[in-house]
Parts: structure tokens; C-alpha cells; sequence
């Protein structure tokens, strides 16, 4: 039990999450099995295990999916 002068010891993750591999799959519009696939290909977003359990950061999510952006080509719009 944490009294007051403890309770600013506790670890904050407030920014950042972890999802699950069917939160993650949602959230980047794939199914779970090429999730799955793709970290036995070791392709894909970093993922943490925890236990037997899988768990994606946000932050990992969101630097996954910039890093696939691709800018439009502006000398098409001629």
C-alpha cells in the first residue's frame, strides 16, 4: 500500500500504451496473422513479449506506419 510520499514513485506509462495483437492489427488494418507472420519474419513493427503474451507500443505503431508513408510525386500533377 502506497501513502503519500510514495505515490510519486509509481511508474507512469500514461504515455505510452501497450496493445495486444488484435489491437495492433486493428489499429493498423491488417489481420493478426500477418502480424503474426511478419514477427516470424522479423518484419513488421518492434513488439515486446511479456511472459508468452505479445504486447506493440503506440509509439512503435506510429513510427511504423510514417515510415511506410509515401509522398506523392508532384511532376504527376502536370
Amino acid at each position: 500500500m502506497l501513502n503519500k510520499n510514495n505515490q510519486d514513485r509509481r511508474l507512469d506509462l500514461s504515455s505510452e500504451q501497450l496493445l495486444t495483437e488484435h489491437q495492433a492489427a486493428k489499429c493498423l488494418a491488417v489481420s493478426v496473422s500477418l502480424l503474426q507472420k511478419w514477427r516470424h519474419q522479423r518484419k513488421g513493427p518492434p513488439y515486446h513479449k511479456l511472459g508468452r503474451s505479445v504486447r506493440y507500443s503506440t509509439a512503435d505503431l506510429s513510427e511504423f506506419i510514417q515510415t511506410r508513408r509515401i509522398e506523392r510525386d508532384p511532376g504527376l500533377d502536370q
